[in-house]
């Protein structure tokens, strides 16, 4: 079910994971952010900031997480700290949360 809503994946290997992150850099009007497992210091998942209209101060906020951590604090915390820096540091008046 994690791949119903995405653009992309499953990957058949983790090369072919490599290659779609390394692809991540070619899209400048997207900015993505790794989301790291404080505890253990692994990365988790991936969130990112798309459909940015600096404009009219709003922004999309998508991502997804390994199954280990769906439905665990890990996306509560992610979203909450991408939230206040949209409104408190960017100043963005508009988020439209992506979620499958």
């Amino acid at each position: 079910m994690l791949w119903k809503y995405l653009f992309t994946g499953p990957y058949k290997d983790k090369e072919e994971f490599r290659t779609y992150l390394k692809g991540l850099e070619e899209h400048p009007e997207r900015v993505y952010f790794t989301v790291i497992d404080k505890p253990s210091q692994q990365p988790i998942g991936i969130i990112l900031y798309l459909n940015i209209d600096p404009l009219m101060h709003r922004l999309e906020m998508g991502g997804w997480y390994t199954p280990k951590f769906h439905r665990t604090y890990a996306n509560t915390e992610t979203c909450y700290l991408m939230l206040k820096h949209a409104f408190e540091v960017l100043h963005y008046r508009r988020v439209e949360w992506r979620c499958g």
